[in-house]
């Protein structure tokens, strides 16, 4: 055992060297012999004791060896002999050092040996049986097993705590353990946190690994290679940052390990500050522990603040990120104290000046980090209601960030300002400026009242001043010069708070003697006093000391403090007040704040971003909630979103809103749907026209979920009928709610179809005509069906000889005489409507009406028109279907009756479709064309074709009225005659095909010429109704449709843009190159115009191929569009491109840009195509397209922009770290190289590289739009012809048959 010389390797395999000063391992067992092996040893150290290892040392190297094929009992079997060995060792170390003269020299050495191998052997084999222990999550892959650990981790620490904690130091000679030992036994604990991600929970676990830690910083100085290796854990492991910030507290704590804290922070820090070993999980990781420490410990994380704060400047954001989360943390555990010492409000304001400094931060992920951070501090009531409207105005700053996570963030944060404000719950500004009026007024008065005393007091005694001034000077100029040697040697005992009253009695008794010796000592005599000589001007003595007098008269300061003591009571009163003016005016300044985010969060609602629309969605509701001033805008805006296609969105909308208004604290039923009934009736006042279709679509959700239900319907009922005692103008609004709930809850209208006709018609509605009107829209809301042919019960119609046309055929003609009877039009197109919804034969009921009302005849156009292609068509097929049904019993063949929703709709799949039907033998039958026989649908559009308007009686007579006063806008010049007009004639095409194409020109003539707006949008309006019923016919039109976007009027502009979007979206109208008409929009700088143009072509962008196909079209529109400066078709073309995700079409973008580049020497062109191919993501395949279209843009190299554009592209290659893509690279640039090596006499230089000179023109951050007219081509000649067309010009296809119709009638372009 003496001639051993055990020595502990770095890594287990320098024990295999054959060495002759150190032991190293004879034999590596076999795997077969080492169960073999173990039994022995197990036995020898029943019978020797813990000297056994000596003997078998090489057996547990061998495990540790080849673990990875030993079998898990083996593995168990090995660990269990060396814990049994360790706990023989603890017991023969501690009764060794029970008498140290028992260790002689021999002893130490053997033991030293036996310490130094047992314990190597122990703690590598446990190491090693720990990683391959299955139920340590962390090598399971996030998987859970309910495997039971082979390693008792406690029962390990255990003993070697055991060993730590006793003098084994006495075994070594320095008396020193060996810092190799000290690493091997800190290493068990680094693995057991590094090995299993589910220790953070086992509390006893985590205590005892940091209790060794402990005990090897204060007793083995291991401290310095301690802060090191627990850094290098956090780093690599995220499920150890909570461990690790435990368990350092537990150093602080127990083992007074404070300078511990400083150390470990400069180790996870430091390293961050290097560009060379950046980590972005090591960051998160490190940033993660500071924070975790800050919450824990923040009385001694506020110590290393100060250190910290110089990483602020660092470019590492994640370092900058670290240091705000600590700062945040130490604000909300230290500062979070109701009262505050100053020191502490000093520094708590310094690190307010921090958070407000990286608000601005360059980074996108700070910005957004401190404005969370300060939704938290307001969450906890940290902030003071001094600084709220400081800190949300400039959050509310951040809501137009060009980062998207900064926006959403800056928006929580305006909305949890909102909810955890401290001025109450009911926020409207008007309110609290009156208020703050009043209290201001009250304070006022009682500042008045509290120091008039003082001021008469004060004016007393400049009057009693004024009188005495002279005397005392000239008495003070008699006496300056006489000898006080007697007085100068009397002591000067008065103090000096004193010397001002006595001065003043002295003076109030004319004592003018006294008071001028007591003056004149004191400044002799006393520091303070003597010093005035340089501060107070004056021109002798006398003077200065006559000044010093006076202000000895006129202490202010004592006594307003004399009179304020006798009012004690009064300045508390004061003092109260003047608070709580001060909180009502912090209060003002935040709602003022808060009213202006309205605005921003309205943008947000519109954002390609759906979380931006969720933070602005709940910001609405809270305004909502909280009363604020213009909340109603915001909800308003809401609705809009039920139009858009995302159900996602539609979704969030629909729960906001069911939030606000179905949501109560009601403690009863009644009380319950009282509430939310007063609450959708104040709603219904500020619904305006345009949102009803939208409110209608939320308030569907809320029936079909069972929100809202029947006790809340028929509340709403009653208020209608009013069985309540309500208004009219409540029953009105009741009336119009019920027209939303109508149609998901049609049993409203079902059962109470008389009564609710006997209550208007004959009633209430006779000389009403909203309350008419708005029960036409309630009583068709609840009686329209869904009709389907194969439904064998018909539809629900009344007769036309039921009372109820007639009360309401009488009600319109009695009115018709009556100029002044009000929203009579109105009244007429929904009585229509509901005649052709609910009555049975329709045009019996409207022949009565029409001769009286005329002008509604555009009305009853597309009313007969609906009734005829659809309730008529349908019909005659559910009964052509019941009619085969019942034949089907007596004839094998069963005629197949399609299922069409309109005729129009039948014939328009007539010719491309095949339907099959089978016969009863089994037969198949073919229908050529699908509906070949579908005589109905003939005979239907024949009606509708043919007889309707087109012929001279019925509607057809007055077609050549309309016509006439839509030709003629010089002779009947009056704007509301024209809109009827138009909009009449733009009905009667819906009707006929023939009527169309005979004034399809006429109606794009008056779109150019006509000088009303609303004209114009009555047209656009309606060309997407036509174009969706003739697009033969409409689509050659199309061009000029797109030219309205260029119109002057903006809503003119608005309107055309959403109705090509909507047309091309519902793939009405085919993507072509005129779609880059409504690309130039995305500058534009009307916000409505922008985000419609982006929220368009974002959907563009996610249907089918739309927007790849185009984008090379758009491009080559927009480069030469005049008008569009080159910042705003960097802009444009950046949006578009950034849409495009699609690896697949990247590629091909490449090929389709380069190829731009032949047959071009425009240094214009060429140098955008540049600036476009840098937009594209690369990736291999897209940098080889490039290389291979090298040949198209090397002419063009010598442009030293085009060549600036393509260098950095090239440049942003690099990220990718593939070595094939460096290859490529490469060759590039070598073949850029070779266009440049040219000598000046045209030779080639291999030598000499010729580069451009010139750097790429710096573009502005954002385009301004400054001119409105922009579809001009940028040159004379343009690629598409299309685009140059500024006048009417009729296609070739209409040209013909229009011309043989109109006859003698000419537009103004022929």
């Amino acid at each position: 055992m003496a001639d051993i010389n055990f020595q502990i390797p770095v890594v287990v395999n320098d024990l295999l060297e054959e060495n002759c000063e150190h032991y190293y391992v004879k034999e590596v067992v076999n795997v077969k012999r080492l169960p073999v092996k173990l039994k022995e040893a197990k036995q020898l150290l029943k019978e020797e004791g813990v000297e056994y290892i000596v003997t078998y040392f090489d057996v547990y190297i061998s495990v540790i060896l080849n673990v990875m094929q030993l079998s898990r009992e083996v593995q168990v079997n090995a660990f269990k002999d060396l814990h049994s060995a360790m706990m023989e060792l603890n017991r023969s170390v501690t009764f060794l050092l029970s008498d140290k003269d028992l260790l002689t020299e021999e002893v130490k050495l053997k033991y030293l040996n036996i310490i130094k191998m047992l314990m190597y052997a122990y703690i590598n084999t446990t190491i090693t049986v720990n990683n391959k222990d299955p139920s340590n999550t962390a090598y399971k892959k996030g998987k859970q097993t309910n495997e039971t650990s082979i390693v008792p981790k406690n029962d390990v620490l255990l003993e070697i705590n055991k060993m730590i904690q006793q003098e084994i130091c006495s075994f070594w000679d320095s008396p020193v353990v060996e810092e190799t030992l000290i690493n091997q036994i800190a290493e068990v604990c680094y693995n057991f946190i590094e090995s299993n991600s589910a220790i953070k929970s086992d509390k006893e676990l985590c205590q005892n690994m940091f209790h060794i830690f402990g005990i090897l910083l204060t007793d083995y100085r291991y401290g310095t290679r301690f802060v090191y290796r627990i850094a290098e854990v956090v780093k690599s492991h995220e499920h150890a940052v909570p461990i690790v910030s435990e368990g350092i507290k537990l150093l602080v704590e127990s083992f007074n390990a404070k300078g511990l804290v400083r150390e470990f922070v400069k180790q996870i820090t430091e390293w961050q500050t290097d560009e060379k070993y950046q980590n972005a999980q090591a960051t998160k990781n490190c940033a993660h522990v500071l924070s975790e420490m800050a919450k824990i410990m923040p009385e001694f994380m506020l110590e290393e603040v100060l250190y910290l704060t110089e990483y602020l400047n660092n470019e590492s954001y994640t370092l900058r990120l670290s240091v705000i989360n600590v700062i945040t943390e130490v604000i909300l555990t230290c500062f979070s104290k109701p009262t505050l010492s100053t020191e502490e409000l000093e520094s708590r304001n310094e690190f307010f000046e921090i958070l407000f400094d990286h608000m601005m931060d360059v980074s996108s992920f700070v910005r957004a980090r401190v404005i969370q951070n300060w939704s938290r501090l307001q969450k906890e009531n940290i902030l003071p209601a001094k600084m709220q409207a400081e800190i949300l105005q400039k959050t509310m700053e951040h809501l137009k960030d060009k980062a998207s996570n900064v926006r959403k963030a800056a928006a929580n944060c305006v909305t949890s300002f909102l909810e955890h404000n401290p001025f109450g719950s009911e926020l409207k500004l008007k309110k609290m400026e009156e208020i703050l009026t009043k209290e201001k007024s009250t304070y006022e008065e009682m500042m008045q009242k509290h120091c008039e005393p003082h001021f008469q007091k004060l004016k007393e005694s400049e009057e009693a001043w004024n009188n005495m001034k002279d005397d005392l000077a000239k008495f003070i100029e008699n006496n300056l010069n006489e000898d006080n040697s007697d007085n100068d040697d009397e002591e000067f005992n008065i103090p000096k708070e004193q010397i001002p009253g006595i001065v003043r009695t002295y003076l109030q008794e004319k004592k003018y003697d006294e008071a001028f010796k007591t003056t004149k000592r004191a400044v002799e005599c006393i520091e303070g006093f003597s010093t005035l000589r340089d501060t107070i001007e004056h021109a002798n003595e006398g003077e200065f000391l006559l000044k010093i007098i006076h202000n000895f008269y006129f202490d202010v300061y004592n006594q307003l403090l004399t009179l304020t003591n006798k009012d004690s009571e009064s300045s508390t009163h004061l003092s109260k007040q003047q608070e709580l003016v001060s909180y009502y005016e912090d209060a003002v300044k935040f709602l003022k704040v808060l009213e202006s985010a309205i605005e921003p969060m309205r943008d947000l609602l519109e954002s390609v971003n759906i979380s931006e629309m969720h933070e602005a969605v709940d910001f609405f509701v809270a305004t909502y909630k909280f009363d604020i001033d213009n909340a109603l805008q915001g909800i308003l805006e809401m609705l809009r979103i039920m139009q858009r296609p995302e159900q996602d969105r539609k979704v969030a909308v629909t729960n906001a809103l069911k939030a606000i208004f179905l949501e109560t604290n009601a403690s009863s039923m009644l009380e319950h749907r009282t509430v939310i009934v007063g609450r959708l009736i104040s709603f219904m006042e500020s619904v305006t026209f345009d949102k009803v279709n939208s409110f209608k679509l939320v308030v569907h959700n809320w029936v079909s979920e069972g929100k809202l239900d029947n006790n809340i319907t028929e509340c709403v009922f009653q208020y209608f009928t009013k069985k309540q005692d309500v208004t009219d103008d409540i029953s009105l609004k009741a009336l119009q709610l019920l027209t939303l709930i109508a149609p998901a809850k049609k049993t409203i209208v079902s059962k109470n179809l008389y009564m609710i006709s006997e209550l208007i018609f004959e009633k209430r509605g006779v000389d009403n005509m909203v309350l008419f009107s708005e029960t036409c829209k309630l009583l068709t809301a609840g009686t329209t069906e869904h009709q389907l042919i194969t439904d064998t019960k018909p539809p629900f119609k009344l007769k036309p000889t039921d009372p109820v046309w007639g009360h309401i055929v009488n009600i319109l003609c009695k009115h018709f005489d009556n100029s002044n009877m009000p929203h009579y039009n109105s009244a007429v197109k929904n009585a229509i409507r509901l005649i052709y919804t609910l009555c049975s034969k329709p045009d019996e009921i409207c022949e009565t009406i029409i001769n009286t009302v005329s002008e509604k005849i555009a009305e009853v156009a597309i009313c007969q028109l609906t009734f005829l292609d659809e309730t008529v068509y349908k019909e005659i097929k559910r009964r052509l279907r019941v009619t085969v049904e019942k034949a089907s019993t007596k004839s094998k063949n069963k005629r197949n009756v399609q299922d069409f929703s309109s005729a129009s709709w039948s014939r328009k799949n007539a010719a491309t479709s095949t339907s099959t039907f089978l016969t009863e033998d089994g037969d198949e039958s073919v229908l050529e064309g699908a509906q070949a026989d579908d005589s109905e649908a003939d005979f239907i559009l024949n009606v509708l074709e043919n007889k309707i308007v087109t012929s001279p009686i019925s509607l057809g007579a007055y077609a050549p009225i309309v016509i006439r006063i839509c030709e003629n806008p010089d002779k009947y010049d009056d704007e509301c005659l024209q809109c009827v007009a138009v909009l009449c004639l733009l009905r009667y095409m819906l009707v006929s095909s023939k009527f169309c194409a005979s004034n399809i020109r006429l109606v794009f003539t008056i779109l150019e010429k006509t000088k009303y707006s609303e004209v114009k949008c009555i047209i656009v309006i309606n060309l997407g109704d036509l174009l969706e019923r003739f697009p033969n016919i409409i689509e050659p039109w199309s061009l000029h449709i797109y030219n309205r976007l260029n119109d002057k009027d903006l809503k003119v502009q608005k309107t055309t843009f959403y109705i090509l979007a909507n047309l091309l979206l519902r793939d009405m109208l085919r993507v072509k190159s005129h779609i880059a008409f409504m690309a130039v929009f995305i500058s534009e700088t009307n916000n409505d115009l922008s985000n419609m143009s982006k929220n368009f072509f974002h959907a563009l962008s996610v249907k089918d191929n739309h927007l790849y196909n185009v984008l090379p079209d758009i491009f080559s529109h927009l480069v030469t569009v005049k008008d569009i400066n080159e910042d705003q078709f960097r802009f444009i073309m950046k949006y578009l491109v950034n849409l495009i995700t699609s690896t697949k079409h990247t590629e091909n973008l490449v090929d389709r840009f380069c190829i731009k580049f032949n047959g071009t020497e425009d240094a214009y062109v060429c140098r955008n195509i540049a600036y476009a191919l840098s937009l594209l993501q690369y990736n291999e395949k897209a940098i080889k397209k490039f290389l291979e279209n090298f040949n198209s843009y090397k002419h063009i190299l010598h442009n030293s922009d085009v060549y600036a554009l393509i260098k950095q592209t090239m440049n942003s290659w690099n990220k990718l770290v593939k070595t094939d893509i460096k290859a490529i690279v490469e060759e590039l640039e070598d073949k850029i190289n070779s266009v440049f090596q040219v000598t000046e006499n045209g030779g080639n230089n291999q030598n000499e590289e010729v580069a451009p000179t010139r750097s790429v023109k710096k573009l502005k951050s954002k385009p301004v739009r400054k001119n409105k007219k922009w579809i001009q081509s940028r040159d004379s000649e343009s690629d598409d012809e299309e685009f140059n067309t500024t006048t009417v010009s009729t296609p070739a296809a209409v040209r013909t048959s229009t011309r043989s119709r109109r006859g003698s009638r000419r537009s103004p372009n022929e």
